[in-house]
């Protein structure tokens, strides 16, 4: 039996997609992504994923103080860039 998987773009839900503000200074984000993502990159360095199903995933990413702007690249099984999202948080200082 073939298992038929529709085709889910590649995008970051956390906020809605929106920017946002925290209090910290690292941000867990999540997002949707195809049966074809294998890894998704920041600054062309592969994160540490979490997938809570087949098309949903999480990832922690360390801020700065201050304005993050943050792009996140969906690479597929054969390396190639197959999705983009970008979002900005805005890290603010808690102390």
């Amino acid at each position: 039996v073939l298992v038929q998987f529709p085709p889910v773009a590649f995008g970051i839900t956390t906020s809605g997609g929106n920017d946002f503000t925290v209090d910290a200074l690292a941000v867990e984000l999540e997002g949707q992504a195809w049966v074809d993502v294998r890894e998704i990159h920041r600054e062309g360095e592969a994160l540490t994923l979490t997938w809570r199903d087949e098309d949903t995933w999480q990832v922690t990413v360390p801020l700065e103080t201050g304005e993050n702007t943050i792009v996140l690249q969906a690479i597929d099984l054969h390396g190639n860039v197959v999705g983009s999202d970008t979002i900005t948080v805005l890290a603010e200082d808690g102390g």
